[in-house]
C-alpha cells in the first residue's frame, strides 16, 4: 500500500503546483478561470437531481412560481459550490508558492477550509443542504476510519435509525422542525380539536386517530403514495450511475431498495400507530413508539450512510425545536449565546476541510457519498489528482 506521507518528503514535497494540479501549460492566474469553469460544469451536473426530482416526485403541485424556485435553488447551490471548490484549487497553488513546499495541512485541508469561507454568503437553503450533506459525510467517514462497532453492526445502525426516526417525526408532527425527512408524520389530530375532549374520547373508545377509513385502507393509502417516490428514485439512481440494464436478466437484477424502504417505513409506521391506538398509551408516547418502529425499515437499506444521515437530521430537529421554544425574559446568557452561533455555516467549513484531507490521505475510509461529492463538484479533478499521486508514489517506491 502506498504511503501518502511520502508526499511531504523530497522530491514530492516540492512538486510544482502545475504538476500536482495537472495544469501544465497554464499559469496559476489562468487556472483561476479554468477552475471556475470546470467546477461549474461539474456542479451543474452533480446537482441536477435537485432540479429533476421535484418534477418527478411532485408534478401535480408545480406551478410557475414553484418551477422558478426549483431553478433558483439548483443554480444557487451549483454555482456557489463551484466557486468555493474552484478557490480550493487556487488556494493549493497559492500556499505552495508562498511556502515553497507542501505540508500536511496546507496541501488540501487549509485551502479547502479557507475557500469555503464563502459559505457565509450562501443562501439559506444552500447552507442547509451543504451543512447536512457534509456533516453526514464527515461523520460516516470518521466512523469508517475508526472501524468501530457502529460501522460494522447492522443491528446497532438500525437502532440508531429507529431512535432518530422517532425524534425527527416527533418534532415534525409538532411543527417544530421543517427540514427534510423521508416521510411525513401522522397529523396531530389533537391539535385540531379540543384537546381535553379528544383525549377523553380516545381513552374511552380506544380508536385510531384517522377518520373515514379502515386501518387497512389507511395503511395501504400511505404505501400507495410513497410507492410513487420509491420507484422514480430507484430508476434515477440507475440512470445517474450510467448502468442501464440492456437485457432481461440485468433488468431482473435491479434491486428496488428505496421502493422497499419507503413501503416498509410508511407501512410499519401507520400500522403500528393503529395497533397502539387500542392500548392506553399517551398520544405522544404512542406516536414516538410507532415512529421508532417504522425505522426497522432500515434493514432494506443496510447502509451506514442512512444511519449517519438520520442521526445528523435528528440532532438538527432537536436543536431547531430548542431554538423555537419560548423563553423567559431575560433569556439565560449561555442559551442566548449558543443560539447566536451559526453552527451550520461553521460545520460546512470544518467538514469540507476534513473530507478534502481524507480524500487524498485516507481515501479508503471515505464514504461513497463524500467521494461522489468531490468527484462531481470538481469535475473529476480531485480524483485525477489522487490517482496521479498514487501512481507517482508507487513508481517512486519501485525505483
Amino acid at each position: 500500500m502506498v504511503a501518502f506521507s511520502k508526499l511531504f518528503h523530497p522530491p514530492h514535497n516540492s512538486l510544482p503546483c502545475s504538476e500536482l494540479l495537472l495544469h501544465q501549460g497554464q499559469t496559476c492566474k489562468q487556472l483561476i478561470w479554468w477552475n471556475w469553469y470546470r467546477c461549474s460544469v461539474g456542479s451543474l451536473r452533480y446537482f441536477l437531481p435537485l432540479a429533476i426530482s421535484p418534477l418527478v416526485l411532485r408534478p401535480k403541485s408545480l406551478n410557475t412560481q414553484a418551477l422558478l424556485n426549483i431553478l433558483r435553488h439548483y443554480l444557487e447551490t451549483s454555482l456557489w459550490g463551484a466557486a468555493a471548490t474552484a478557490f480550493t484549487f487556487n488556494g493549493i497553488c497559492l500556499l505552495r508558492n508562498l511556502l515553497g513546499r507542501y505540508y500536511l495541512y496546507t496541501a488540501t485541508c487549509l485551502p479547502a477550509y479557507t475557500a469555503f469561507q464563502l459559505s457565509w454568503f450562501f443562501p439559506v437553503r444552500t447552507v442547509r443542504l451543504f451543512s447536512t450533506a457534509t456533516t453526514q459525510s464527515a461523520l460516516e467517514t470518521w466512523l469508517r476510519k475508526q472501524n468501530n462497532i457502529i460501522s460494522r453492526s447492522l443491528p446497532l445502525q438500525t437502532i440508531i435509525f429507529m431512535l432518530s426516526s422517532a425524534v425527527i417525526l416527533h418534532f415534525k408532527r409538532r411543527e417544530e422542525y421543517n427540514g427534510f425527512w423521508f416521510i411525513q408524520p401522522i397529523k396531530n389530530v389533537s391539535a385540531q380539536k379540543n384537546e381535553e375532549n379528544y383525549e377523553d374520547l380516545k381513552k374511552s373508545s380506544n380508536c385510531c386517530t384517522h377518520e373515514g377509513k379502515t386501518c387497512a385502507e389507511y395503511v395501504l393509502t400511505g404505501m400507495k403514495g410513497y410507492l410513487l417516490y420509491g420507484i422514480p428514485l430507484d430508476l434515477m439512481s440507475i440512470v445517474t450511475k450510467g448502468r442501464l440494464p440492456r437485457t432481461w436478466k440485468e433488468l431482473k437484477m435491479i434491486r428496488f431498495q428505496m421502493t422497499a424502504f419507503f413501503l416498509s417505513y410508511i407501512g410499519i409506521y401507520r400500522l403500528s400507530n393503529c395497533v397502539l391506538a387500542h392500548y392506553p398509551f399517551d398520544v405522544t408516547y404512542q406516536h414516538l413508539l410507532s415512529a421508532g418502529l417504522g425505522g426497522i425499515s432500515y434493514f432494506f437499506l443496510d447502509k451506514l450512510t442512512f444511519s449517519a444521515l438520520a442521526f445528523v437530521i435528528a440532532v438538527q430537529a432537536a436543536w431547531q425545536s430548542y431554538c423555537q421554544k419560548p423563553t423567559k425574559k431575560p433569556e439565560d446568557r449561555l442559551s442566548s449565546f449558543l443560539k447566536s452561533i451559526p453552527f451550520a455555516k461553521l460545520m460546512i467549513q470544518v467538514n469540507i476541510a476534513y473530507l478534502a484531507h481524507c480524500y487524498i490521505f485516507q481515501h479508503d475510509t471515505m464514504s461513497s457519498l463524500a467521494k461522489g461529492f468531490f468527484r462531481g463538484m470538481t469535475d473529476d479533478r480531485f480524483e485525477r489528482i489522487y490517482q496521479f499521486l498514487l501512481n507517482s508514489l508507487a513508481e517512486h517506491e519501485k525505483s
